[in-house]
């Protein structure tokens, strides 16, 4: 089952083999490395959702850009692009 939050938590198999060893050891065994990862691994995906938020803003602002701007359709029909 742990394994399964740590996929869903978007953790690759090599970053879960690291983990579980300190996750199988008793809490005065463990090093400071399973703290390290998972830190290491908040830091990766909070940036990834920084990139994905910028991405979303672009394309709002070209969403706003072209929004009732006449678009031509595949078939050559002139409409406009009306998207909410």
């Amino acid at each position: 089952m742990l394994i399964q939050h740590l996929l869903a938590a978007g953790l690759c198999s090599i970053t879960i083999g690291e983990l579980l060893p300190c996750l199988e050891a008793s809490p005065e065994e463990r090093t400071g490395v399973m703290e390290a990862l998972l830190t290491q691994e908040v830091a990766r995906l909070e940036a990834k959702r920084r990139d994905i938020d910028r991405e979303l803003d672009v394309l709002r602002a070209l969403r706003r850009d072209v929004t009732d701007t006449p678009c031509v359709s595949p078939a050559g029909i002139e409409d406009s692009i009306n998207v909410a």
